[in-house]
């Protein structure tokens, strides 16, 4: 069972809420389902992000893995967005970015990087006639289900990994999904 299988098992529809406009711009654009809910008197935003479930406490706090409550950090995304390493202020959840300081954003659909009007990115590469088109590819690690967090660990380099702080379990004031799931 995947952990968003989990969430839906221990959140049943009546005790998940609508989400509101604000926390509807917060879900990352990869999430395929979200939902609110209330837990342990904090209002939680949970969503599934490829298999895994991902959840916060609210707009603006940072995402985690529900698994392990590892945060979602950029570098995660190194496997669906192309050329991430070439762009400036990635936005995660809006897919977002800068180029040569002109806004851009991931296109889900193409798998690709557009202006705001609608115009492809070109990164540096060889002539067109010479270019070669790619697809972000997942790789077949990523695709099962709670083997996400750890894929391409070992390949992190030290520049992309972030770091998080955890608290113990056993601090009443910390909400920790993982031990509930």
């Amino acid at each position: 069972m995947s952990s968003w299988e989990n969430v839906l098992n221990n959140f049943p529809p009546e005790h998940r809420l609508e989400l509101t406009e604000e926390e509807q711009a917060y879900i990352p654009v990869y999430a395929t389902d979200a939902c609110a809910t209330d837990y342990k008197e904090t209002r939680c935003l949970f969503a599934c992000f490829l298999t895994p479930g991902i959840w916060c406490e609210g707009v603006e706090t940072p995402w985690k893995f529900t698994l392990n409550n590892e945060a979602l950090v950029t570098h995660k995304f190194r496997f669906l967005v192309l050329h991430l390493n070439e762009v400036d202020n990635f936005d995660f959840i809006q897919c977002t970015a800068t180029f040569h300081s002109k806004q851009i954003k991931w296109d889900t659909l193409y798998s690709e990087w557009k202006y705001l009007n609608n115009r492809k990115v070109h990164f540096q590469s060889p002539s067109t006639s010479e270019a070669e088109e790619t697809q972000p590819q997942i790789p077949e690690e990523i695709k099962k289900a709670d083997s996400f967090i750890t894929a391409g660990s070992d390949h992190d380099s030290d520049s992309d990994k972030e770091s998080t702080h955890s608290k113990s379990s056993t601090d009443k004031d910390t909400l920790n999904v993982s031990n509930l799931l």
